[in-house]
Order: structure tokens, then sequence, then C-alpha cells
């Protein structure tokens, strides 16, 4: 087996890989900042391949005769987009790998091109598993209040709530000591491993990083967003509370990846109601670029008003959690 092979093999492995990943940033992650990084590194080796000595190495190919060209050889497809686009900059790691390891003996600038390419890699899917840990569906977001938790049943609620279609937990406590807020939160993160339910603390960025929660939810009495962006860094969610189109865009501009909009209707959980109306809402749905959520007092005769505002989803807590969490889940998820 010539080295040569080898050698055009992995650079068709590279060239197909880097395409995958930069359209996977640019239509299904919607990602400026990953498309023009994976673009410039595939513009890069589109110039190296048209040299002479990487032109060269077609003469060598053998497409016939390789043993891997029958279908049955490859694996089974992967479980989700993620795990596709992580496998291909994976397989883009190790062309470069071994394009730096072949040229290291044939042509010294490119083998330092390659490796280059593989740092810059590395660099890349640092940024993709950032951006993975931030993608959320905030479609059913259930508001566990401490009224309703009980810490002995936490599993056993939190398999409900997965079975039957919730997308987003919020762990919700006002009144509890720090340590038993904390071994609740770990007991629900626990729970959700391996699931792309999201886990969001209610007001406690240090209880969200220590439990390793997703994210934080704030209200407008609560640390500003850019404060708890700073805290929990970029890869976490951060959520806020609004009631108005002012708060809503100041939110978003300080790094909110979602809004509350609320509360819509009366709540025995947010005894302090303070109405936000349907105008509101529908307004602040149009303005902002995150997923806007509506809030309070929402149930199974009424979510469907606020979908209609334009609301990425709706969050449920009393309604939930003071009856039959599996029937009125069900008629949530009835018309989704």
């Amino acid at each position: 087996m010539r080295w040569e092979r080898i050698a055009d093999v992995n650079l068709n492995r590279l060239a197909e890989s880097l395409k995958l990943i930069e359209d996977s940033a640019r239509f299904l992650l919607q990602d400026r900042v990953i498309l023009k990084r994976v673009r410039k590194l595939r513009h890069d080796l589109t110039k190296i391949r048209s040299t002479p000595v990487i032109r060269a190495l077609i003469l060598y190919r053998d497409s016939a005769g390789d043993p891997g060209r029958p279908a049955n050889f490859d694996r089974p497809s992967l479980g989700d987009h993620g795990e596709m686009i992580n496998a291909n900059v994976n397989r883009a790691k190790e062309s470069c790998r071994i394009l730096e390891e072949l040229f290291k003996l044939e042509n010294l600038r490119l083998s330092r091109f390659f490796k280059a390419a593989r740092f810059h890699l590395y660099d890349v899917e640092k940024t993709l598993n950032a951006r993975f840990m931030k993608i959320f569906d905030p479609s059913i977001y259930a508001v566990c209040d401490e009224k309703y938790v009980k810490t002995g049943r936490l599993k056993e609620t939190a398999g409900i709530l997965l079975r039957y279609g919730v997308t987003m937990i919020q762990l919700r406590i006002k009144t509890w000591s720090d340590r038993r807020f904390l071994n609740c939160a770990r007991i629900l993160r626990k729970s959700l491993v391996d699931t792309t339910v999201r886990l969001i603390i209610n007001d406690r960025p240090d209880i969200a990083l220590s439990s390793n929660a997703d994210g934080v939810h704030l209200g407008q009495d609560d640390l500003p967003v850019r404060i708890a962006r700073r805290l929990l860094g970029g890869n976490r969610i951060v959520g806020a509370s609004v009631h108005s189109e002012n708060q809503a865009i100041d939110a978003q501009n300080q790094g909110a990846d979602y809004l509350g909009v609320g509360a819509l209707y009366p709540s025995c959980t947010k005894e302090d109601f303070s109405p936000c109306s349907f105008k509101i809402l529908r307004r602040i749905c149009r303005m902002v670029r995150i997923p806007v959520i509506g809030i309070g007092g929402i149930d199974g005769s009424n979510y469907q008003s606020v979908i209609n505002c334009g609301a990425a989803g709706i969050a449920v807590g009393e309604y939930l959690f003071a009856g039959d969490i599996r029937r009125n889940l069900r008629r949530l998820t009835l018309n989704r």
C-alpha cells in the first residue's frame, strides 16, 4: 500500500467533513461565528488541494478496489444532528493528524498546515460543544415550586415529567436552606442525565453552578442578566422574567437566552400577581430574537391563547402539581 492512497482518502474525508460541519453551522445551528471559522479552514484546504503535490495524489486512487466501499462497511446512523456533527469534527481531526504525520516524511510545509488545521478544529469543537449545551426546547416548561416538591419522590416526579413530554424544568425554592436546595437540585440533575430536558434554577446562579444545572432564571429583583452571565459563563442558559417591551429588549441585550413574559393569569405559585396583557406578550414576541415563554396561571384551557401570540412555550406549575400530572400533561401535549 502506497502512502499516497492513505493521504488521498484522508484529504477526501477531511474536505467532506468540513463541508458538513459548515452547512450544519449555517442551516441547523445558524451560528455565524462557527460558520466563518469552518469556512475559512475549508477554503484554505481548497487552496492546498490545488497544489501540484496534492493534485498528484489522485493518480493513486483505487475506489473500485477499496474494501471500505460496500454500504455494510459503514456503522449505523447516529442518534441526532448533534452526534452527527461531533462525529464529523472527530473525523476531520483524525484526518488532519494522519496527514500531518504522512507529510512529515514528504513535505514539511504541508505537515505544518495540517497540524495548524488540527488545532483549529480543537477550538471549533469547543465552540460547538458550548453551542450544543445551550440548545433547548422551551415548549413545556415545568416550574417545580417548593410547595409541590417532595425530595423523597423527586426521582419519580422527574420520571413522570420526562415520560409525558416536559422539555425544561425549573426548580423554584424560596424558603429552604441552601443545603436542602442544593441537594434537591443535584437529585434532579442526576435524573435528567442523557436526556435533552434542561434543568434551570430559579434566582440562584451559585446553586446552578454547584449542581451542574443547565442554567438560571432571574426575576426583575434578582441579579442582572449580565452579572449572571459573567458568573455562569457562555455555556449555560440564562432566562429572565420581563413585564414590558423595554425590559424584554434590555434582557436580550444583556445576554438572556429566553424570556418569561407574565404573569398572564393569577397563580397560587406567584402570589404577588401583577397582570401582563396579551397585547404586551404579542409585541415582545415580535420584537425579540430569542424564545419567549408565557408564564403565570397557564393551564389546559388557556395555553393555546398564549401560543397564538407567538410564544415558543408555556410555563406550568400549579396546573401540573396541584392536580393529576399525567392527565394534565397529556392535555398540554395533545396538540403539539
